[in-house]
This record gives structure tokens, C-alpha cells and sequence, in this order.
């Protein structure tokens, strides 16, 4: 779409008929159908207040004036389309949505007027802040994006960042990787010469944001902010550990605040195994996988129980790409947090290429730079905490609950692995803050008839629709920071 767009035509019509008999005239303008009658001797003007209009002679005696919309009128519609029909779905209740649709609404309406004309600076850019492909106040556009917008739940777990001493700080955290050669090794050097996880591979951190998640039976993840770091490409699928931070809101009784309690936690996430399928796009349990060996993967430990699948990233073979976007996941990642504090699936609709089993790190592309059309892109994720989200009685030697009054009453912190680390002062890489604040426990009751601990659970909507971040006009490609990665475009 060019963007400095000429103002629309306008292009007048006028009709003239001296006969006797009726004169039919059908209008087509944006779908709507209007029908206009003269009697001899009257006329009428038609006005097109879109790209062209175009006439179409029937008979002696009927036209049709069709009033072709111009582009950006069509792409505000489908805007307007999209937001009623996620508003009005009454199956969905907006259970995938991380972020203010009438916000998002405003913007792509105003990336189909135009107002969006040129890439943003270097300088218009901050690498701790979220940000969607745009920047709404400058009126420039990225060419990366960070999913959900974690200030969406501000209310229930304060400002981005706030947790780990850098308040408003919400894209990445102090224990972001590196490429580190031993499992302990520090990352002073890796900061001094500019070579962590921000620095390298900034645009892999994304945000999976949920409100109001359903809790009908009880002990439910409400709500939940996650963010991770995720390739979903050659790039990133090479790589066992990944770094993240969550935070989360259980309640025994969603409809009672007081049964509701704060878990938070981080470090280096374990992803364990990479594989392929070929014939099928899945990653359950039951498909024949092929897995591939990187040697990177025992690098820091082994491979804890190499037959299981609980810990995988699974890139299915696309012998062709589903039509966009697809309605089931083509990748998926599943983590367990250090010390199994929490486990994670996260899943791609629209992942970056196939990998090679023969050769995993070289790209292969869907969609190449020239494919404006082409949009498999990393632009719609989701997440699914599970199986369940616990409280243990105890962390190390320390109990959680140490009053025994059933509630959690703990904050400490842990190095990158999730090994407890108590000479901690402040935040740092091997310094990840853990929280379990007034969680009320649920299992394995003592003596006392007192829970020692907690399971909690995230009932996650495959079928709600998902929010595509992708915010580019037809026939424009602006997320492509991945192609600057790749050699050859495949």
C-alpha cells in the first residue's frame, strides 16, 4: 500500500432518460445494495466515494454502478469486522486476548489511513520496553513485536518489572542467557562486550498475557503473565535453555478474592529434546517423532530421561503451510522451570520454517522477503501453564508455609537452575526473586487437618481466537528482523 496515498476519487455519474418507461439502476457500494428507479425524463447522480466507479450496461433499460472501495477502506473494515466479531463470539469470551482491543482497533485504523509511513529509528527504539510492531505516539513501525501487553494486568501484579527491583522494566530481566561455556560461568564479560540474550537475539522475547481465566471447578491459575525467550526457527530451536519470568494469580474460588494468592519465579528454562514428524503437524505424545541431537544440549547437564517428552521442542515438517492463520499450533515448546517450579507449553500458529534434521541450524524460511503475502512470522503465540502450577511444602529447608495457618508466606530467591541461593541481596543472574505470597494450600493435610501444599490449574481455550500481532497493510512486510539472520532466504 503506497503511503502517500492521494485522496480518494470521486467520481460523479449522472443519468439522463427521456423515455416513458421505468429505468432500474442497481448500486454496489462496500457489499450494501441499493436500488434506484427513475420514470422517463428524470435523472440522478451517483457519487463513488472509493477508488472507482465502475458501470456494467445489462440491457437497454438496467446498469449496474459498482463503487469499488479503495484499500485502506477495505482494511479498516476488516478491522472493525475482526473486533465484533471476538467481542460478540459468546463461546469465546476473550479468553486468548492479551491485550485492549479497542486500543488495537484505533491503531490499525490508523495504519489503514496511512498515518504509519516509515520505519522506526534506532533511536525510537528501547530494548526494555514492550512494544507492539508500532509505536502509536511517533507513528512509525517496527520490525519485531512482543505479543501481549503485559501492562494489561497491572492491577493484580503491579508494573512490569517491579517484582525484580526495575519497575516499568518489561523486556527481559537480570538473568537473560548468554553463551555461557559452563553452567556457572559469569556473564560480566558477555555484558561488557555487549553479547547477551538482549543484545543478540532481542527480538525472541515475547509476552503471553491472560485475564480472567475460567476456574469452574476450583484451584485455578486466574491470571498469568509470561514472558519468554523463543526463536521459533533455526535460530532458536538449536537451543535446550531459554530464559523466562512469570508471574501468576491462583484462587481456590475465583469468585472469592481472599482464596487468591501470587506465585512468581524465573531463570533458565529447560526444553529439553529437539525433534521433527513428517506427514503430520502435532507434537502429543502419541506421534512418531524423529528426534535430532545437538550437541549443545548436554553442554551444561544431561538430558534428564532422554525417551520422555515432557520437556521438548517439537518443529513438525510443513510440506505446505496451512492457510493463514492456522487453526492449530505448527510449533510447540514444552519447559519445565528450574526446580520444577512451573511448566510451560508455548505455541506457535505461525512459526518461522522447517528444520533440518540433517542440519538443524540452517534456515529454511517460509515465507521469503519478497512474499508480502506470506506471513508466517512468529505473530500469534499462546501458552498453556500445566499440567498443574504447585506450592511445595518446603523450598531447600525453608517451609512455606511456617506459621502452618495454610497460606504460603515466602519470598527468597534462586540462581539461574532454581537452586535456592540465600547470600542474595538483589536481583541478579544467579539471584531469580521467588515468591509464594498467601497461597492457600489445598493437598496432603498434617495432623492437624493443615494442607501442606498446592496444585493449581490453567484451563486454556484451544478454540478461542487468537490475536495476530502481524499489524502490517496489504502488500507491506514489516516484521523482518529474522531475515537479517539468514544468509539465503529459503
Amino acid at each position: 500500500m503506497t503511503q502517500n496515498r492521494t485522496k480518494m476519487q470521486r467520481q460523479t455519474l449522472t443519468l439522463a432518460m427521456s423515455l416513458i418507461f421505468l429505468l432500474t439502476i442497481s448500486m454496489t457500494a462496500m457489499a450494501a445494495q441499493q436500488m434506484v428507479s427513475l420514470a422517463g425524463g428524470e435523472s440522478t447522480q451517483i457519487t463513488c466515494n472509493g477508488q472507482r466507479l465502475v458501470l456494467t450496461l445489462l440491457s437497454d433499460t438496467e446498469v449496474t454502478a459498482d463503487c469499488e472501495a479503495d484499500s485502506d477502506q477495505l482494511v479498516a473494515e476488516q478491522v472493525e469486522e475482526e473486533q465484533i466479531e471476538l467481542a460478540n463470539d459468546p463461546d469465546s469470551e476473550l479468553l486468548e486476548i492479551g491485550v485492549d482491543l479497542d486500543s488495537l482497533a484505533e491503531i490499525k485504523a490508523d495504519i489503514a489511513e496511512g498515518l504509519y509511513d516509515r520505519p522506526c529509528t534506532a533511536a525510537e527504539h528501547d530494548r526494555t520496553a514492550w512494544h507492539l510492531l508500532v509505536n502509536p505516539e511517533l507513528k512509525c513501525y517496527y520490525d519485531h513485536q512482543h505479543g501481549d501487553d503485559p501492562n494489561l494486568v497491572n492491577d493484580i501484579f503491579g508494573p512490569p518489572g517491579e517484582w525484580f527491583d526495575q519497575p516499568g522494566q518489561s523486556i527481559s530481566y537480570p538473568w537473560q542467557t548468554f553463551k555461557a561455556q559452563t553452567a556457572y560461568e559469569a556473564n560480566d564479560d558477555y555484558v561488557t562486550d555487549q553479547q547477551m540474550e538482549n543484545d543478540l537475539k532481542h527480538e525472541g522475547y515475547g509476552w503471553v498475557v491472560r485475564h480472567d481465566q475460567p476456574c469452574d471447578k476450583g484451584n485455578c491459575i486466574t491470571d498469568f503473565r509470561l514472558q519468554y525467550h523463543g526463536v521459533f526457527g533455526a535460530m532458536g530451536a538449536v537451543v535446550r535453555y531459554h530464559s523466562y519470568s512469570f508471574e501468576a494469580r491462583v484462587c481456590a474460588d475465583a469468585a472469592e478474592p481472599d482464596s487468591c494468592g501470587i506465585i512468581r519465579n524465573g531463570g533458565w528454562a529447560d526444553f529439553g529434546r529437539l525433534f521433527t514428524t513428517t506427514g503430520v503437524v502435532d507434537c502429543d505424545h502419541q506421534v512418531d517423532e524423529v528426534f535430532i541431537d545437538v550437541p549443545a544440549d548436554t553442554l551444561y547437564f544431561p538430558i534428564d530421561r532422554p525417551e520422555a517428552r515432557d520437556e521438548i521442542r517439537c518443529h513438525p515438517t510443513l510440506a505446505s503451510l496451512p492457510a493463514y492463520p492456522s487453526k492449530q499450533p505448527v510449533a510447540e515448546w514444552w519447559a519445565h522451570s528450574p526446580g520444577d517450579r512451573v511448566r510451560f507449553q508455548l505455541r506457535s500458529f505461525d512459526s518461522l520454517g522447517n528444520i533440518a534434521s540433517n542440519n538443524p541450524g540452517e534456515w529454511h524460511l517460509f515465507c521469503a522477503m519478497d512474499e508480502t503475502d506470506c506471513r508466517y512470522n512468529q505473530s500469534i503465540m499462546t501458552a498453556w501453564i500445566g499440567y498443574t502450577l504447585g506450592a511445595p511444602e518446603y523450598l531447600a529447608d525453608v517451609q512455606l508455609d511456617a506459621d502452618r495457618d495454610g497460606r504460603t508466606e515466602y519470598t527468597g530467591y534462586s540462581d539461574r537452575w532454581g537452586y535456592p541461593a540465600d547470600d542474595c541481596t538483589e536481583p541478579g543472574l544467579d539471584c531469580v526473586p521467588v515468591e509464594y505470597s498467601d497461597v492457600l494450600l489445598n493437598l496432603y493435610p498434617d495432623s492437624n487437618d493443615v494442607p501442606r501444599e498446592a496444585r493449581y490449574q490453567h484451563e486454556i481455550c484451544d478454540d478461542c481466537p487468537k490475536v495476530d500481532y502481524d499489524l502490517a497493510p496489504a502488500g507491506e512486510k514489516w516484521i523482518t528482523w529474522f531475515y537479517r539472520h539468514v544468509d539465503n532466504y529459503k
